[in-house]
């Protein structure tokens, strides 16, 4: 059995420490800069995200506890972080719709599977990890834009969020499309 306190696996931990940190940031507008700060938390949290996976699978770090870890800081941290620009932007509001209906199905799928005891532990795939980058790279350019005085009108946000929800629902399907295999062996 492999080690749970991994670097890997701290880095996620640190992931999902830091959401408290970004809710109380982009809301309290009393704080100067607070958008910035919140930019930079969201993207130090993406470049964890990188850099966990590069050192789980470089250095042979990856356990079962990470394979369910990662995705938990990576829900989390989108869920909060788009929750909290739907309250200045309700045109991000399918996209959390979309999520929510997207993690739900995938919390069924994992625990399907691990219900098989021959099962291994569910692991996020390119597509996956594809999708978490649009989401994060949508995240952060909303931020910057409202910290400048929202230069991106919600009708550009619209459209950057339809390309997100693409990529969502295809992670989504690509999922369900192993959740599928699995279930027919």
């Amino acid at each position: 059995m492999k080690p749970i306190f991994t670097i890997p696996n701290i880095l996620s931990m640190i992931r999902i420490c830091l959401i408290p940190f970004i809710v109380w940031y982009y809301f309290d507008t009393t704080i100067e800069y607070n958008l910035l700060i919140v930019t930079g938390l969201v993207m130090f949290s993406g470049l964890t995200d990188v850099v966990d996976g590069f050192i789980a699978r470089r250095f042979n770090m990856i356990s079962d506890v990470g394979k369910i870890l990662d995705p938990i800081a990576d829900k989390l941290t989108q869920a909060s972080v788009v929750f909290c620009l739907c309250t200045k932007h309700t045109v991000l509001i399918p996209l959390v719709i979309i999520i929510v209906i997207k993690e739900l199905f995938m919390l069924i799928g994992t625990l399907v599977i691990l219900n098989d005891v021959d099962a291994e532990t569910p692991y996020a795939r390119w597509w996956g990890k594809l999708a978490t980058v649009v989401l994060y790279a949508l995240m952060v350019l909303v931020i910057i834009s409202d910290y400048f005085g929202g230069f991106i009108p919600d009708i550009v946000i619209t459209f950057l969020s339809s390309i997100a929800i693409a990529f969502v629902f295809f992670a989504f399907l690509s999922y369900l499309n192993i959740f599928f295999k699995k279930d027919n062996k």
